[in-house]
């Protein structure tokens, strides 16, 4: 919106409404409607706005006087002098508004005639800055090379310093020192300065910092610096004894230009045939103030000869001292071993360098048996050393051989063992197996251990049974190390009723030898005429000082059985409990007369959850079982002080099926010793 010439726009509004503030121009967003726009003009009116300074001496400028149109901002700055600071815009006269009266630099805004007045006062804030020390004196430095110092610069003003130039009045000192710096107030910074004499003598000089905060006065310091160029130091380096066989001792005065820094020795060795001289080498060591020495016993495994020790500075740019030395000869125990000691196959040739200067060397092992001799080469290692040697082949002979270690040429170390025959020997566990009596249809297996007592490998390469009755797992062929066992199980499972013989054939045939193992076997079966159910109601609790089942006994067989014919075993597992302290107490019998007794198992048998350790026998005096007739025992188990605590939960023959039927109730054939009903623990 553009008034002519001579006027101006007093007024605005947009749809009814007025508008505050505007620049001339109005945006409008997203128009959908129509909008009614309405001005009111005036003609221009100026007025006369006058800036001044007041204060201490004034302290400064205000710019920003002038003829300006009514009702429109005046920009308003405030140029306070160093040592002052602006505190604020006063309105002297007129209707006028300062837009942030505590800003230097702001706008006013009046219809009429007005006069505004930046104020000042005196600015006491400073930045003042020591420097510790308050002068360095390098002491005595060899010529040509370089001593430092440090300065701090500390700020303990209330304004921020600007240090904008160090200079030096002797070129010998000089600082490095990216300027300016500027070190906030309540902070300090570090300043470095070099001295660094060409010639011997003594030099001096002052060092000037100037400090140019931006609105304090400026601060200049200065301080003295010295020095004196010294002629070479004498580090005094001596490594006594100078001819020596094992440990040797470096000593050296410290040069206090090089304390708390560390040198760095080069080892070289010197050859008198002329040719150039080996790196052998480096080391380094922190030189302490005064005098240094310590002890290098690592020299004990250097090859004998002549070497050279160089001295220089921490960046190895600078050669402080060297001296000569001579090794001899020091023998080294390599600490050489063969295993083991007899072999048919292979052999392992060890031994230990102490040495890291014969690291990455060849070392030749010389085998060597009568006349027969051989060779092999391997890298040296720091520490133990191993070479596996195979002497299988029909190529290497039996008998003694003696190895030999070389390294450069010279023998170091020797040892032997001896090739023998293969011997794969297997030992069986059993010459024979009676399985007793098994129920014909079921099966026993019995574990049988085969040791190899030989020195090389052994392969079962069959297993052969004479009647079919009788087999063996696992499957061959079986390997079976020198020093090893292996376990075997052989099974007996007789599907008639009689006593059956046979044998186990065990061929061991690793290669052209064989050896035979013949086991003897024996069992009988035994025909399953009777048949059984068990009923058994256990502890309702299984926590008690007593185990007290409830049995029910059903003959499901054909015909009539004498119960002296059969007994009944409980298994539980009770670890500490002492046997011979437990009882087994018949408290019902419907039929007859029953008794117990209870055994420990020879180990544990079953699961985790389900196993026994102690085996509880009832066995009945007389009476008869009809087909289809059923008899109740009611039985105790207790500790003679009935003090003892019983845990059934993990007890092999607690657990009951569907309809309390109790399958881990075992009965058996008192003649047979065959399983009549119920499963054993798993393993025995």
């Amino acid at each position: 919106m553009f008034p002519d010439s001579g006027y101006m726009v007093s007024n605005l509004s947009i749809d009814g409404q007025y508008v505050s503030h505007w620049d001339g121009y109005y945006t409008f967003r997203n128009v959908t409607t129509d909008h009614t726009l309405q001005a009111t003009f005036d003609r221009e009116v100026y007025y006369y706005l006058g800036i001044s300074a007041e204060g201490t001496s004034e302290g400064g400028y205000a710019i920003g006087s002038g003829n300006y149109y009514v009702n429109r901002p005046v920009p308003i700055v405030a140029l306070p002098i160093p040592g002052y600071r602006f505190t604020g815009w006063r309105v002297v006269y007129g209707n006028c508004t300062v837009a942030d009266p505590q800003d230097p630099v702001t706008t006013i805004t009046s219809s009429d005639y007005c006069r505004v007045v930046a104020s000042y006062e005196v600015d006491d804030s400073n930045a003042d800055l020591t420097v510790s020390p308050q002068g360095l004196d390098f002491g005595a430095v060899p010529v040509n090379t370089t001593a430092s110092g440090t300065l701090t610069l500390t700020n303990s003003g209330s304004m921020d310093a600007l240090v904008t130039s160090i200079e030096s009045s002797a070129p010998l000192f000089t600082v490095s020192q990216e300027l300016p710096l500027e070190i906030p107030a309540g902070t300090s910074k570090t300043v470095t300065v070099y001295f660094h004499p060409v010639q011997e003598g003594e030099v001096n000089g002052t060092l000037t910092i100037t400090n140019n905060p931006p609105s304090a006065p400026q601060q200049i310091i200065s301080l003295a610096l010295s020095g004196e160029g010294a002629g070479p130091f004498d580090w005094n380096l001596t490594i006594t004894p100078t001819i020596f066989a094992t440990e040797a001792v470096i000593s050296f005065q410290a040069d206090p230009a090089y304390v708390n820094t560390d040198a760095v020795f080069n080892l070289y060795r010197i050859y008198r045939s002329g040719q150039p001289r080996t790196f052998v080498e480096s080391f380094t060591r922190t030189i302490e103030a005064g005098a240094n020495s310590f002890t290098r016993p690592v020299w004990d495994y250097l090859p004998s000869g002549y070497y050279t020790l160089e001295m220089n500075n921490s960046s190895g740019t600078t050669l402080l001292a060297q001296y000569s030395i001579e090794k001899l000869n020091n023998p080294i125990d390599f600490q050489m071993s063969a295993s083991p000691a007899q072999t048919s196959s292979q052999v392992t040739i060890s031994f230990n360098n102490p040495s890291p200067y014969l690291v990455g060397n060849t070392a030749e092992i010389l085998f060597e048996n009568g006349s027969e001799s051989f060779t092999v080469t391997t890298e040296i290692i720091a520490g133990t050393n191993s070479v596996v040697q195979s002497v299988s082949s029909h190529y290497y002979p039996l008998g003694e051989y003696t190895v030999t270690l070389m390294i450069n040429a010279q023998e170091v170390g020797t040892t032997s063992f001896t090739k023998v025959a293969k011997d794969y020997t297997l030992e069986a566990s059993v010459s024979s197996i009676d399985f007793g009596a098994v129920s014909v249809g079921g099966s026993k297996t019995v574990e049988v251990l085969l040791t190899n007592t030989g020195n090389s490998a052994a392969l079962v390469s069959a297993m052969n049974a004479s009647d079919p009755v009788f087999s063996a797992t696992p499957a061959v062929p079986l390997s079976i190390q020198p020093g090893t066992s292996a376990v075997i199980g052989v099974k007996f499972a007789p599907v008639t009723a009689g006593e059956i013989s046979g044998t186990l054939t065990i061929i061991n045939a690793p290669d052209a030898q064989v050896q035979t193992i013949i086991i003897n076997l024996s069992g009988t079966g035994v025909s399953q005429s009777s048949s059984f159910e068990v009923i058994m109601i256990p502890d309702a609790s299984v926590i008690g000082n007593s185990i007290a089942p409830s049995f029910t006994i059903k003959n499901t067989g054909e015909t009539s059985i004498s119960l002296s014919d059969i007994v009944l075993e409980y298994y539980t597992f009770d670890p500490s409990v002492i046997a011979d302290n437990l009882r087994a107490d018949i408290y019902y019998c419907s039929i007859g007369s029953a008794s117990g007794s209870i055994s420990r198992l020879s180990q544990v048998y079953g699961s985790d959850t389900q196993k026994a350790d102690l085996q509880t026998s009832f066995t009945f005096s007389s009476g008869t079982l009809a087909p289809n007739a059923s008899m109740q025992l009611q039985a105790g188990i207790h500790t003679a002080d009935w003090q003892y605590n019983f845990n059934e939960s993990d007890d092999w023959s607690y657990p009951v099926q569907s309809g309390n039927k109790a399958p881990f109730v075992v009965i058996r054939d008192r003649t047979t010793n065959a399983i009549l009903y119920g499963t054993v623990p798993s393993g025995m």
